[in-house]
This record gives C-alpha cells, sequence and structure tokens, in this order.
C-alpha cells in the first residue's frame, strides 16, 4: 500500500520516552556511509508531536472494534467458504469422509460424491446484472460559464476509469470484485490515495538517472562510496514503490475497524476508521529505519508475514487458515526454506508487516502503526488529501440492520438452503450409484456370469435364458430396495430454490435454468418485475459506490495533478480548459464550485437488450414530433446509434443531416434563415424579443400550441410569422 503524500513523521517504537526527537528522527544512510538523506526517505523536519499515550488509544480501538465484530467475521468467513467451496474438495480420498458443505450430521456419502454451489451461481448471476461497464461520469461546475471545463473533466474521469496502465485506475475488475464481496458479506471497501512523485517509483528512476551522471563526474572515493550507498539502496526498494497519481486498491470487510459510537449507515458521525495492511518490510525499513538515542542505526518493523512460496492457490484448507497466502512470521524459524524460498535475498523480500493506518477525523490526521508495536507511531500524516469526506475510504453496501451499521450479507440467509439442496443431490446420487453397484438377480435360475453377460454385454452375443412359467426377465434381475425414492416429494429442491430466489432475488433463469413448461407469461412478467426491483436497487448502489470513488480521485487530481498529464489523457482541444483547472487547487474552492455524480443507468451495456428496448420506445414517441422539428431527427439517430451497434454515422453523416435540416427549416421559412433573421444567433435573440414583446394573444398561442405537442421554437415561429403576415 503507496504511503499517502505530506507526511508528517514522529519516534518509533525504538525510542525511549526520554529520547532526543533530532536523533530520533536522523534517518539511516546507506550502511558504511555518511550522507545526505535519500530521495524516498521521510523529511524528518516535518514530525508531528504526539502523545505517548497515543498508541495506547488506538491500541485498545483496535482490540475493541475486533472484539465486537467476532461474530460478524465469523458469518462473514461461513459465507466465504461456501462461496469457494469447489468440488475438488471431494475428489480426493483423505483421513475422513469430505461432506462439500458444513453439516456433517447430513453427511451418508463417501469420498466421491456430487454437489451443487448455489451460492456461487447466485452472486455470479449478479454481477454482469448489474454492473456490466464503468459508468459515466457527470461533473456540474457551480458556474454555468465553465460549463466546457466540466465536460472536460467528465473526459477526463471516464478515461482514468477505464485505462489499465498508469495513471489509470483500472476500476472495472475492483468495482466486480467489491461486487462479489458485497453480496457475500454486505460491505465492500477500496481504499484511494494518491502517490507523490517524489515518493514514487518514477521519482526513483529519475534519482537512478541523476546518481549515474553524478557518479561519472564524481571528484573522491567518499563522494563514489556515497553515491553508490544511495544507488544500492534506491534500486533495493524501487520495485516495493508505487507509480506516481492516483490509485485504488480494494480491502476486506474484517480489514477495517469502525468509531462504535458511530450509527448510521453512511458512517458520517464516526470520528475515526482503522484499515489492517500488509506492507513490505523490507520497504518500511528503507523508509523509517532510524537512529536511537544511543546513536545506534536499528528498525522496530519486524516481518509478522511472509508470502508463502509453497501454498498452493486451489489449498482451500491452506488459504482458510492464511490471509492472501502469507503466513505468520515464526522468529524462532527464520529460515528460508521453512516458508518454500531458496534464496535468503527472495525470502527477505518476501517478508511483510502488518500495520494499521489509522485515521482520525477530529485532528484531521492519518496515523501509521505497526501491529507488533503500539508505543509510538510509525509516521504521521497530517490530512494529506483535504477530501471533503476526510476518510480516503467508500463502502458498498446493499442491505440495513435495524440494530448496527455493519451486518451479514445475503448468502448467510440462504446456507441452509444450500445444506439442503447438497443434502438432496447427495441422496439421489447415492440412490443412483446403488442402483448401478448393487443388482439383485434370481440365483435359482441365473448365474453371475449370465447377469454380467446382460447388464455388461460382456458376451457380445446371443444368450439364452430359462425363465421360469408365469415370471418375465424382469423378475429375474432387480435393484435394491430404495426406502427413499418411495418418498419421492421429499427430494424435491424446488423449494429450496424458492428461499434462495426470495433472499437473493435473482431467479432460475439468471441462474442459466428455464422457467417450467406451465409457467404462465403473466408469471414471468411478475418474476422478471420483483427481479428487476432488485437488481435496480443494486444497480443504484454500485454507481453511488463508483460515484464516491472518482469524485476523491478528481479531488486529488484538481490539488495533485500535473497539467502535462492530464492533457495527455484529454487531448489538445481541451488545452484552454486544462489551464483553466490549474486556478482550482485550493480544497475549499473544489468543494464549492465543483460537483461529482454518476449517470444513472450508465452501469449497463448502452447496447443491452433493456436499453435497445428503451430506445425503441423513445422512438416511438420522439417520432410523432419529427415533421414539426426536424431536429428531432439527430437525436434519435443518436439514441439508436448508441442502442444499436449496426448503426453507424460519420461525422460527414452528421454534417449532411444538420445542411439538410437547415435548408429544410428555410424553406419552410419562406427562404430565410430558421428565425426569420440574418444569422442564427441573431434570430434567436431575435424571437425572444419578439416573443417577450408580443401581445398576450400571441403568447397564449403559443402556450396553446405547444400544449397541443407542437416544440415551442416552431410554435413562436408559426404566431410571429402569422402576425407579420396581419400586419403587412
Amino acid at each position: 500500500m503507496a504511503m499517502p503524500p505530506r507526511p508528517s513523521g514522529v519516534e518509533t517504537a525504538i525510542d525511549t520516552q526520554n529520547a532526543d526527537l533530532e536523533d530520533a528522527q536522523t534517518f539511516m544512510p546507506p550502511i558504511g556511509v555518511q550522507g545526505p538523506t535519500q530521495v524516498y526517505k521521510l523529511d524528518p523536519a516535518t514530525k508531528v508531536p504526539v502523545s505517548k499515550f497515543e498508541g495506547n488509544v488506538w491500541e485498545g480501538r483496535k482490540k475493541g472494534g475486533l472484539k465486537r465484530l467476532t461474530s460478524l467475521i465469523s458469518g462473514w468467513d461461513e459465507a466465504e467458504y461456501y462461496y469457494d467451496n469447489a468440488q475438488d474438495n471431494h475428489r480426493k480420498e483423505t483421513a475422513g469422509d469430505q461432506s462439500g458443505t458444513r453439516n456433517y450430521g447430513k453427511d451418508r456419502r463417501d469420498a466421491f460424491s456430487m454437489t451443487q454451489n448455489v451460492v456461487y451461481a447466485t452472486v455470479n448471476a449478479v454481477v454482469p446484472n448489474i454492473y456490466a461497464k464503468n459508468p459515466n461520469v457527470e461533473v456540474t461546475m457551480v458556474d454555468p460559464q465553465q460549463e466546457r471545463v466540466g465536460v472536460m473533466m467528465e473526459h477526463l474521469l471516464n478515461r482514468l476509469a477505464d485505462q489499465q496502465y498508469t495513471p489509470g485506475l483500472n476500476l472495472k475488475p475492483k468495482v466486480r470484485k467489491s461486487i462479489v464481496r458485497c453480496e457475500i458479506t454486505n460491505e465492500a471497501w477500496v481504499m484511494i490515495g494518491w502517490t507523490k512523485k517524489e515518493d514514487s517509483a518514477d521519482g526513483a528512476r529519475e534519482d537512478i538517472r541523476r546518481i549515474g551522471t553524478e557518479l561519472t563526474e564524481a571528484k573522491d572515493q567518499n563522494e563514489i562510496l556515497r553515491l553508490e550507498g544511495e544507488l544500492l539502496a534506491l534500486e533495493e526498494s524501487i520495485d516495493l514503490l508505487d507509480p506516481a497519481g492516483p490509485w485504488v486498491k480494494t480491502v476486506q470487510a474484517k480489514q477495517v475497524v469502525i468509531d462504535d459510537a458511530s450509527v448510521e449507515d453512511d458512517f458520517s458521525d464516526a470520528n475515526w476508521k482503522m484499515v489492517n495492511v500488509l506492507l513490505p518490510t523490507n520497504y518500511l525499513n528503507a523508509r523509517y529505519r532510524q537512529k536511537n538515542k544511543d546513536g545506534q542505526y536499528t528498525s522496530a518493523y519486524e516481518a509478522s508475514h511472509v508470502v508463502d512460496a509453497t501454498t498452493s492457490m486451489t489449498d482451500a484448507n491452506a488459504m482458510q487458515q492464511e490471509l492472501d497466502n502469507f503466513k505468520l512470521f515464526d522468529n524462532s524459524k527464520d529460515n528460508p526454506k521453512d516458508y518454500g524460498y531458496d534464496d535468503r535475498r527472495a525470502y527477505e523480500r518476501g517478508k511483510r508487516t502488518s500495520c494499521w493506518y489509522c485515521f482520525d477525523k477530529v485532528k484531521r490526521r492519518f496515523y501509521l502503526y505497526s501491529e507488533k508495536d503500539w508505543t509510538w507511531p510509525i509516521w504521521v500524516f497530517e490530512d494529506p488529501y483535504m477530501l471533503p469526506n476526510f476518510y480516503p475510504l467508500r463502502r458498498l453496501q446493499y442491505h440495513s440492520s435495524p440494530k448496527s451499521n455493519r451486518t451479514r450479507g445475503e448468502v448467510s440467509h440462504y446456507l441452509d438452503q444450500q445444506d439442503e439442496i447438497n443434502t438432496i443431490l447427495d441422496e439421489l446420487n447415492r440412490a443412483r450409484v446403488s442402483l448401478r453397484d448393487n443388482t439383485l438377480f434370481n440365483s435359482n435360475v441365473l448365474t453371475v456370469k449370465d447377469v454380467e453377460d446382460i447388464l455388461l454385454n460382456a458376451n457380445k452375443k446371443m444368450k439364452g435364458i430359462k425363465v421360469p412359467e408365469g415370471q418375465k426377465l424382469e423378475d429375474l434381475i432387480m435393484g435394491p430396495p430404495m426406502p427413499s425414492l418411495q418418498h419421492k416429494h421429499l427430494w424435491d429442491t424446488s423449494t429450496a430454490m424458492q428461499g434462495v430466489t426470495m433472499v437473493s432475488g435473482v431467479m432460475e433463469a439468471m441462474q442459466g435454468e428455464q422457467f417450467k413448461t406451465n409457467t404462465t407469461n403473466d408469471a414471468i412478467a411478475s418474476y422478471n418485475s420483483i427481479s428487476g426491483v432488485r437488481l435496480d436497487e443494486k444497480r443504484d448502489a454500485v454507481e453511488d459506490f463508483i460515484g464516491g470513488i472518482m469524485a476523491d480521485v478528481l479531488f486529488m487530481w484538481l490539488q495533485f495533478g500535473d497539467p502535462e498529464t492530464t492533457l495527455d489523457l484529454v487531448g489538445s482541444q481541451y488545452a484552454n480548459e486544462v489551464q483553466a483547472i490549474q486556478q482550482l487547487r485550493d480544497p475549499k474552492q473544489i468543494r464549492r464550485k465543483v460537483q461529482c455524480t454518476i449517470e444513472g443507468g450508465s452501469t449497463q451495456k448502452p447496447t443491452s437488450a433493456a436499453k435497445k428496448s428503451e430506445a425503441l420506445a423513445v422512438g416511438q414517441i420522439l417520432g410523432q414530433f419529427a415533421s414539426s422539428s426536424p431536429t428531432i431527427v439527430l437525436l434519435l439517430l443518436k439514441i439508436f446509434e448508441r442502442a444499436f451497434d449496426s448503426v453507424v454515422v460519420t461525422e460527414t453523416d452528421w454534417k449532411e443531416l444538420r445542411q439538410g435540416i437547415m435548408m429544410q427549416l428555410q424553406q419552410g421559412n419562406g427562404g430565410t434563415s430558421p428565425q426569420g433573421h440574418g444569422t442564427e444567433e441573431q434570430g434567436e435573440t431575435d424571437q425572444v424579443t419578439e416573443s417577450e414583446q408580443g401581445p398576450d394573444e400571441d403568447k397564449a398561442l403559443i402556450a396553446d400550441l405547444v400544449k397541443k405537442g407542437v416544440p415551442e421554437e416552431i410554435a413562436r415561429q408559426k404566431v410571429s410569422q402569422a402576425r407579420k403576415g396581419n400586419t403587412q
């Protein structure tokens, strides 16, 4: 996780209570070399005084918050287990029977069985229905004269959201992951930030080039040693740095702790929040390593996790116990081979330190603490982003709880139905296997070989059987008694599936199933209507979630973005607007002058069936007025071009259409311009003046024509022409 900008530092855990602040803030140059602070080091002069009790407060908040989340985290983990429960769990022999579900009491099967993951199917059926693409961002400027500046910002944000490389956000996979998490846990978080160039990989690369030039010009051995030390330190840390610009990173719900006094669903009343992250230990040492009061360079940032080089991503049991493929670090086993590494260097780079970002809204500060030591913060940041909501966090949530602002997701409410479905499938599968493998026969008449010849076609020849008088061959070969199949109505999954549908709002057809043959059209329409309402609600939540992210990104971009990068993203046609936003650096002005939202419904593909149906309906309505206002034709073509892939209108086509419409309007006005005056702008001005200065009966006639469906512009023209004719 990249460090926020504008840092301010304090003592670390290695400093004692009476440690000298200047010594505590002296950063370590390359080992064995005396020289200036490296560029990737934080400036010790920007330290902020912090109480020695501050860490105790945050540690208490963390412990209390996690304790309150214990039952929720247990529910979230259970729901995630069901989602990830693939069929490979029970397709291999183990020490005991594998169930494929958590309900051991219902197990009656062997290690090989059949399950159906309804949770997985239901969750993944929702995602494409509520989020098919990044939505269109809408930026509104308070000053109407800056409308084009708002258009430029819209273009910028849409480009950032879609672009997969720096400085793009590649937002789509992050939003998709967030939707999956929200379906499972009812919570999905992202952390938003900005990496300044001097703290980024871009800045480090520039410094490497600078050091290379200085090395060729070095005049003595001490200077060469200093520069080589700087170069070594930069090369060690450059791949741990983020590129310059904005970033958006997903966070699990159980990594976030919220002020327990907060009661609002949007946490607008929360005074603090905390987020747990794993940061590269090498990076922390390189960036924050300090000298203690005895003049010794030491580090308080011990590894807490190691990237496990042996854990397979398909090993469900291992992944259940570890966080994102990280193993807890054991100081007694500081051996690379214990974690799957053959190389000590790779092992050291695989170490991670569990840290907490602590966001204090009251003091408007960000703190960074090590999980292992809360004596002093690693660093303090003075409100680096100045966001309107202060917190660089956004949460996606679907449902509310009457008791709390954090609750379980939909999946937790149909786990019983998932178990029931798999119990039924298991019983039916067991019956099939038993029927196949346990054939009974009349041994007084047939032998084992006779039965194998008949059932397995082992003989591959005609075979004669002496069937006793009064019996048939079917009476000699039969299946085992199956008591469970005598009550088939008890093994119907439809009731359980209905329970899943009621909770999730996902119809069977969305999961790939077909409606039953006796389902009426009215019933199908009712199902689709109910499902549509539920999906619209979720779609609205997703659009608000993305809108919040993009609003924060825009807020940071206006403060920290450089005009060259902005111009590269939006194009030279917005050169004037790019220069104009350079005046919007002050956060107060940005909050006052700029508003950022999301165009409703724009997460759906413009060529989806719903959008095509909507376009046709709008076309039927507007088509009725095409004869009275030819400009409606342009609007209709734009609508159809967006909704149908086969409709492509080039710039030449648009130009010819506009010229044709202008000619048609001129012919209707006796060869004059559409307003009956010289230029288009003058005609519009004269028309408005003429209408405003006309008698009351003219205004009444215009209003009457408008009520009848005539566009106001055409109505004014007709009344104006009639009045001129009467005057002449």
